[in-house]
């Protein structure tokens, strides 16, 4: 809403220096001074035009607007009539701002953070949209925030959308939604999850990965040893089997913990005769681990199955 005035009649001997403003919707009581919305110094010496917008209305809302001048000697005068304004109704709101993407070292989840758009829309913010994609041109959705939170963590599960492609680049984008719909996205921010991790969420069923050693990722338990590592919580205790099979000599750790140098839990070298094969088959308590899927000998290459 865009709120013009003129000067005072009397300035009262010292010229004005600035103008305050405060509004209130119609329909509230103004008696009750709490009610009103102050917005001082919308206005100061030299600043063109006497007049202000004010944001973050509600849309088809009816407000009561008043302005006083202020000087150097007296401070404040008073009020002014009431001007009556009535905003349009509500749309979409604006695309959010300053979206960025931040993976932490040796961590397998990206942290999102945005500020809001510029415009509401006249209503208020429900939620964000937030959506990724691996080549920035087919979109998915991740999940939709609740209420004004403007930040979120994609840990890549399927639990809040597609999981995280092992060293896959990420794009993200988020949208604003109100009452009348979701508006256009925010900037693109691209991050890229750890190469070396795949966190697979909750364990509630059996699980395959297919991997492949290579240069890019060392391992913590074998001196010289590539790896990969995989992390899963499990929501109560139960018996758990790890297999590792491959073509190179395979070597399993099991640690406690999301991180890659977590307390070991279990380790397995060969499986009886199959010099090639590790397996880890214990009862564990509910909570996280990380499953570290590497090489006996250094420096070996090739794919396996976890």
């Amino acid at each position: 809403m865009t709120v013009a005035w003129s000067a005072p009649s009397h300035d009262g001997g010292f010229p004005v220096t600035a103008y305050d403003l405060r509004y209130i919707r119609t329909d509230a009581d103004e008696t009750v001074e709490s009610n009103w919305t102050v917005l001082e110094e919308v206005w100061l010496a030299g600043g063109g035009s006497l007049q202000y917008v004010i944001t973050g209305l509600t849309g088809g809302t009816q407000y009561d607007v008043q302005v006083r001048a202020v000087n150097a000697a007296a401070g404040t005068g008073p009020w002014s009539a009431t001007a009556i304004g009535t905003t349009g109704p509500p749309v979409i709101p604006g695309s959010p701002q300053n979206l960025t993407a931040g993976v932490a070292v040796d961590e397998a989840r990206v942290d999102l953070s945005w500020t809001g758009p510029i415009s509401s829309g006249g209503a208020p913010i429900t939620g964000y949209k937030v959506e990724s994609s691996d080549d920035g041109g087919s979109w998915v959705e991740v999940y939709t925030t609740t209420g004004p939170t403007t930040s979120y963590t994609d840990v890549g599960t399927d639990a809040n959308g597609p999981m995280f492609g092992v060293g896959v680049m990420r794009h993200y984008r988020v949208s604003a939604i109100n009452s009348v719909g979701t508006g256009p996205p925010s900037n693109v921010a691209i991050a890229t999850p750890d190469a070396c991790r795949d966190p697979m969420g909750p364990l509630t069923a059996p699980a395959t990965r297919m991997g492949v050693w290579a240069n890019d990722c060392d391992s913590e338990a074998r001196s010289g040893s590539y790896a990969r590592y995989y992390s899963f919580t499990l929501a109560q205790a139960g018996q758990v089997e790890i297999n590792l099979t491959s073509s190179a000599d395979a070597y399993l750790v099991l640690r406690q913990g999301e991180a890659r140098d977590g307390t070991i839990e279990d380790s397995n070298d060969n499986v009886g005769s199959r010099n090639f094969n590790s397996s880890i088959n214990r009862m564990l308590a509910a909570g996280t681990y990380t499953v570290e899927a590497t090489t006996y000998f250094a420096k070996q290459t090739g794919d396996f199955t976890l």
